[in-house]
């Protein structure tokens, strides 16, 4: 783990194989998972394509570019509360081409001190998180749900081109 905190930013893919394209595809969701974890949206967003052609899809919206995908999580989880740990699993990775991929799996923020649901009093959220702010409560309910991405090689670094996140209903209590 030290091992991969210590690696750049940039992953470098040593061959064509597809374990060595998993492999480096998974060790890139691994690093923002890392990143996201320490409350380090920066590092976190460093694997999406810094281009205003990148797109991210939730809620029944897409928006375009890396800064409005940026801004979109700064203000989603303003702070470490908000942000919980995140967790990604069930992955997926399917080729598309040499330099192209597209991964299915599904996403976990575990946040502390949480309620269970409750539409009274705790936000929740159908296909996009809640927003939490500084001085809101501490009764945030954990988040989950799937998601597809679509990552392309430039160069020896794979990048997110497309996101496309979903949010799991909260489970009510009988």
């Amino acid at each position: 783990m030290f091992a991969m905190m210590a690696m750049s930013s940039s992953i470098i893919t040593t061959g064509c194989s597809l374990a060595n394209k998993h492999s480096s595809i998974e060790t890139v969701l691994q690093i923002q998972a890392e990143a996201w974890n320490r409350g380090d949206i920066d590092a976190f967003m460093e694997h999406y394509w810094k281009s205003e052609k990148l797109t991210f899809s939730s809620g029944g919206e897409t928006i375009h570019g890396w800064q409005a995908t940026y801004n979109r999580y700064k203000s989603r989880y303003p702070n470490r509360a908000a942000m919980g740990e995140l967790t990604f699993s069930d992955l997926d990775i399917s080729e598309l081409g040499k330099a192209s991929a597209m991964v299915l799996g599904r996403w976990h923020i575990k946040r502390q001190n949480t309620t269970p649901a409750n539409p009274d009093n705790a936000p929740t959220a159908h296909d996009d998180a809640p927003v939490a702010h500084d001085n809101a409560p501490a009764n945030l309910s954990d988040l989950g749900g799937n998601f597809s991405l679509v990552l392309r090689r430039f160069g020896h670094n794979w990048k997110i081109i497309h996101d496309h996140t979903s949010v799991s209903p909260p489970v009510q209590s009988p």
